[in-house]
């Protein structure tokens, strides 16, 4: 799995300085990069919602991603493509790579800061 992941990383690396150059050519694509990471919980996903009291595994995760958005309505509402990859590091390690549509909400503005959410159906490898 690892002689698949470092190929893609190294792929999606490779993408980030032209995008930068293309986003200034282009204002109505949106492109991000963006890494993500963290600890697994013992329990399901709802465990999670009351993050002061998760009991965590020695595992966790740490990855890497690309947006692209192609269209937006009028409410917000974002629609692009996705794709990336990550590790699972502890007890035992593997590699992911996925890619997949991708819908982002941009509606929550607090003073300097915006809260988005998304979602992105993905296929993994």
């Amino acid at each position: 799995m690892l002689k698949i992941a470092l190929p893609l990383a190294c792929a999606l690396l490779a993408s980030i300085a032209p995008v930068a150059q293309a986003q200034e050519a282009n204002d109505s694509v949106e492109r991000n990069v963006f890494v993500m990471g963290g600890p697994f919980s013992e329990g399901y996903f709802g465990d999670t919602l009351a993050f002061w009291n998760v009991n965590y595994e020695s595992n966790f995760f740490v990855g890497m991603g690309y947006q692209q958005f192609f269209h937006q309505v009028p409410q917000g509402l974002k629609f692009g493509v996705e794709a990336g990859f990550g590790a699972r590091l502890g007890d035992k390690s593997s590699a992911e790579a996925w890619a997949g549509a991708v819908i982002r909400y941009d509606g929550w503005q607090l003073g300097d800061f915006r809260i988005a959410t998304s979602i992105t159906g993905a296929s993994l490898w």
